[in-house]
C-alpha cells in the first residue's frame, strides 16, 4: 500500500485497500487515512467518510482535514464552516482560512467573510489568493448595494432609506449616503428621513448641518429632534 501511495498510483492504492478490506486484514490509522484522501480527490465522498469511520484513534488532524473539505465540495458550507474554523485557529493556516471565507460567502454572511478577510490581508498583503477572495468581497457588496439603490428608487419611504442609508455607512461611503439623505428631504422630507440625515451628519462631524436639519418645521415638536439639539 505504502509504495503504491509513494509513487501516487492511487488506484492501484484503493483497488489494493479494499481487497485488504474484503479481505478482513486489519489495518493501522494512516491507511485508512491515505484511502480517505484519495477517495475525497477523486470525488468520492461517501467512500472517504466510510475510510473515517475505520479509524481506531480519535481527533486525528488529518480526519478533520478531509471531514472539513467533504463538507465544502458536498456544499454543506455551515458543516464545513465549523471545521475549518477549528483548523485555521488551531494552527492559522492561510488555505484553510480562505475555504474558511469562502464558506461565509456561500452561507450568505459576508460580513464574517469581511472582517477575517481584513486581518488576513494585513498579515499577507500580497497573497494572490487573498486578492481574489478580496475581488469577490466587492462585487458581493457593490450588489449588495445596487440592491438596495433599487429598492429604495422603487419605492422611496423611511424603511427603503434607512436600509439603504445603513449599506452605504458600513461600507464607509459617507458622501454618497449624506447625498442620498440630502436628495430625499429635498422632495419628500418626513420625521424620521430628516432624522435619519441629522443623525449621519452628526456622526460624520458635520454638527452645524446637523443642527440646520433639526430646527426644520417638521421637527418642532419631535422629542428625538430636541434631545439631539
Amino acid at each position: 500500500l505504502q509504495s503504491y501511495y509513494d509513487v501516487s498510483n492511487y488506484q492501484f492504492y484503493s483497488n489494493l485497500y479494499q481487497a485488504l478490506l474484503y479481505s478482513k486484514v486489519t489495518l493501522d490509522d494512516p491507511y485508512h487515512i491515505k484511502a480517505a484522501y484519495i477517495y475525497l480527490w477523486d470525488g468520492r465522498y461517501e467512500l472517504a467518510k466510510d475510510a473515517l469511520k475505520r479509524l481506531q484513534q480519535d481527533n486525528n488532524i488529518d480526519e478533520a482535514k478531509i471531514r472539513a473539505d467533504i463538507c465544502y465540495y458536498q456544499g454543506n458550507y455551515s458543516c464545513a464552516a465549523g471545521l475549518y474554523e477549528k483548523l485555521y485557529y488551531s494552527g492559522y493556516e492561510i488555505d484553510y482560512a480562505i475555504k474558511l471565507i469562502n464558506s461565509y460567502i456561500y452561507m450568505g454572511n459576508s460580513a464574517k467573510a469581511q472582517r477575517l478577510y481584513n486581518v488576513l490581508i494585513r498579515k499577507n498583503p500580497s497573497s494572490e489568493k487573498l486578492q481574489k477572495i478580496g475581488t469577490k468581497l466587492d462585487e458581493i457588496k457593490e450588489k449588495y448595494v445596487q440592491e438596495k439603490k433599487e429598492a429604495y428608487e422603487k419605492n422611496p419611504n423611511d424603511n427603503t432609506l434607512k436600509s439603504y442609508a445603513i449599506t452605504l455607512d458600513s461600507l464607509g461611503r459617507t458622501k454618497e449616503n449624506l447625498l442620498v439623505l440630502h436628495q430625499h428631504n429635498a422632495k419628500m422630507a418626513t420625521q424620521k428621513s430628516l432624522l435619519l440625515e441629522a443623525k449621519y451628519l452628526s456622526w460624520a462631524g458635520r454638527s452645524e448641518e446637523a443642527l440646520k436639519v433639526l430646527k426644520s418645521e417638521k421637527l418642532t415638536s419631535d422629542l428625538e429632534a430636541k434631545l439631539m439639539l
